[in-house]
C-alpha cells in the first residue's frame, strides 16, 4: 500500500463546529455570569450545564485527520490521537446524507467500551468520498487480522 497519508475528514467543518462550540460558551458565560451576584442559584447552574452539553454533545464525535498503513491518526478537539488499524472494530458510512463516515474504535487504555469518531467529508464530491471510503476498508481490511476482543460498543 502507497506509504502517503489520505486525508480522512474536513478541517473546515471540524473548524466551523469548535468555533462555534467556543463562541456559544462566552456567549452562555457572558449571560449568566452577570445574573449570579453573590448567591448561589442551584436553576441557573443546571441550565447554564444543559445549554452546555447541547453545545457539545451532538458533535462530540466529529473529527478530522489522516490515514496510512500503519492506522488513523485523528483530532477531536485538542490532542491529536493515533489508532492503530488493529485497534479500529467497525468503519461505516452514510454517504448519502452528509457524507459521514464513522470509525469504531477500541479504547483499551481506559475502559472495555469502544468509541464512536465521526469524520464529515463535506469537502468532498460523491465520487471522491466513495474513493475515501473505499480506500479507507481497503486499508482496514488489510491492517489487521481481527481477532475476537470482548469490547462493546459505547
Amino acid at each position: 500500500m502507497n506509504s502517503e497519508p489520505h486525508r480522512l475528514g474536513s478541517f473546515r467543518a471540524w473548524a466551523y463546529v469548535r468555533a462555534f462550540q467556543a463562541l456559544f460558551c462566552l456567549v452562555l458565560f457572558s449571560l449568566f455570569f452577570p445574573l449570579i451576584p453573590g448567591h448561589h442559584l442551584e436553576l441557573l447552574d443546571l441550565v447554564f450545564v444543559l445549554l452546555i452539553v447541547a453545545a457539545f454533545y451532538p458533535a462530540h464525535a466529529l473529527a478530522y485527520g489522516t490515514f496510512d498503513e500503519s492506522g488513523v491518526t485523528y483530532r477531536k478537539y485538542f490532542r491529536t490521537h493515533t489508532a492503530p488499524w488493529r485497534q479500529i472494530l467497525d468503519v461505516s458510512a452514510d454517504l448519502k446524507s452528509g457524507r459521514e463516515v464513522f470509525l469504531c474504535i477500541a479504547n483499551l487504555s481506559l475502559s472495555s467500551k469502544a468509541k464512536r469518531v465521526m469524520f464529515k467529508l463535506s469537502d468532498a464530491s460523491d465520487a471522491e468520498a466513495r474513493t475515501v471510503l473505499d480506500t479507507l476498508r481497503e486499508s482496514w481490511k488489510n491492517g489487521v487480522v481481527r481477532e475476537p476482543t470482548g469490547i462493546e460498543m459505547a
